[in-house]
């Protein structure tokens, strides 16, 4: 886990200078860069729950134009329902749909494999273990 230099809070960022560079710094809030498919994407997190469980769900949201701070609308899904509940901190991660989003989460110290997987559709999805700390909640 990453922390501010000015507000001591956990942060999720890819170098000092980036923070430094804002007054604020919030769980979250920091993005960070991951590459996909060769691609260096700024992205950042935030998490909700699935209506019919109350089950983690993260969404993970894309910078589209860095001049102007605009993020993606919507938005990618990485956690996957399967109608199984964990509990609060606990999400299926979407392999599938997002190759190597598992690695990059533990890389950057939000997630942690649980080495439980279950079966849906012929794909194993992961269980892992999410710092819920480090996402904010989406704001209605």
């Amino acid at each position: 886990m990453r922390i501010c230099p000015e507000t001591h809070e956990p942060v999720l960022y890819t170098s000092c200078t980036e923070c430094e560079s804002r007054r604020e710094c919030k769980a979250g809030e920091i993005p960070t860069e991951r590459v996909y498919e060769d691609e260096k994407k700024t992205v950042r997190l935030r998490r909700s729950t699935y209506a019919d469980n109350n089950s983690l769900a993260v969404i993970m949201y894309e910078l589209t134009d860095p001049e102007h701070n605009v993020w993606d609308e919507y938005g990618e899904v990485i956690t996957k329902n399967l109608h199984v509940s964990y509990g609060g901190n606990y999400a299926f991660v979407d392999e599938n749909n997002c190759r190597g989003i598992g690695k990059w989460l533990e890389k950057n110290g939000i997630a942690k494999a649980t080495g439980i997987l279950c079966a849906s559709d012929f794909v194993n999805y992961p269980l892992y273990e999410f710092n819920t700390e480090l996402i904010p909640e989406i704001e209605d």
